[in-house]
């Protein structure tokens, strides 16, 4: 069984971050933990995750501190961190994902060979606040 984290930077992402930590443990393959790098929240972002993680508890959260340098540092930061899981996935803070997004990355890396570095990219559904009137992000045809 394939293993996965998933990274995910935050800064005053609270407002958003329940549908989409939702979506995280609604996928058909779950990953086993969630690093957060908080990159300073003056909102209630850290309560957030807590409260999530006490009600998903199959889902280790660790949440550390970020370098406040804003969201590229915040994410470089995360990727320098030790993680044992086989897959990595990386999160913004304000989106949600559909339940296979993990699987189908997974299935497609399989195909890869075992010796080699691999990169999965998705795109994305552009919605409105309340996730209705979604359409296909811009991408290759």
């Amino acid at each position: 069984m394939t293993s996965v984290s998933i990274l995910m930077a935050t800064w005053n992402g609270a407002a958003r971050l329940v549908p989409q930590l939702d979506s995280f443990a609604g996928q058909d393959l779950p990953p086993v933990q969630l690093i957060v790098s908080d990159d300073g929240s003056t909102d209630a972002t850290r309560q957030v995750l807590t409260d999530w993680a006490a009600r998903h508890p199959a889902i280790a959260l660790r949440l550390m501190d970020g370098p406040k340098a804003g969201a590229a540092q915040n994410f470089l930061s995360l990727l320098r961190q030790p993680v044992e899981t086989d897959l990595w996935a990386i999160s913004d803070q304000d989106d949600v994902w559909l339940p296979e997004k993990l699987r189908v990355a997974a299935e497609a890396l399989a195909l890869g060979r075992a010796d080699q570095p691999a990169l999965y990219c998705g795109r994305s559904f552009e919605v409105n606040e309340d996730l209705t009137g979604h359409r296909l992000s811009r991408g290759a045809p």
